[in-house]
């Protein structure tokens, strides 16, 4: 039911990512002042659908070096052409002899299923996708987290700790001052 000229969607419902932090154990929490918000453009074509958008928000989560409260932005663009999957590949979970298929070749969340004669696009499916690939690899407090002491567990950020730091093996101190010229 796209129009020709395409349609334009916009997304500010948050229990959809609430429900998957939840199902993936992601501890992550949804900022109030800056919820995530969605917005994506369709433009059907003969064998596909051109899915064009942006995602903008704040998420509560766990520093990945110290343990500390940190919150990341998700600033994301996309332009993906999602081809509509042959009869067998629509994620009926039968194979092309109409068995059922190993739990491997399974698609647990196609993006498109086929409804009678139309393909219906999982908009939830394409934005939590699209969502993943924004998310940094680690999340930090600050870029210059220092972490946690390896031995004592103090937080860098706060101060040094008193432990001794191991320089290494001594018998490879003469390398410490290695230069390599390129």
């Amino acid at each position: 039911d796209i129009p020709l000229e395409g349609q334009t969607l916009a997304f500010e419902d948050q229990s959809m990512w609430k429900e998957n932090f939840q199902e993936f154990g992601l501890d992550m929490r949804l900022v109030d002042t800056d919820p995530i918000k969605a917005e994506i453009y369709l433009l059907a074509q003969e064998d596909g659908c051109l899915v064009r958008g942006s995602m903008l928000g704040k998420l509560g989560t766990t520093c990945s070096r110290c343990a500390e409260p940190a919150t990341l932005t998700i600033d994301a663009w996309f332009e993906e052409f999602e081809v509509f999957p042959d009869e067998e590949e629509s994620g009926s979970g039968k194979d092309k002899s109409g068995n059922p298929a190993p739990d491997e070749e399974r698609i647990d969340m196609p993006l498109f299923q086929k409804n009678g004669e139309q393909w219906e696009l999982n908009v939830a499916a394409f934005l939590w996708e699209q969502f993943s690939l924004a998310l940094p690899g680690r999340a930090l407090c600050k870029e210059d987290c220092k972490g946690l002491c390896s031995s004592c567990g103090k937080d860098l950020n706060k101060g040094e700790c008193e432990c001794d730091r191991d320089e290494g093996d001594p018998r490879l101190a003469v390398l410490r001052n290695l230069k390599v010229n390129r």
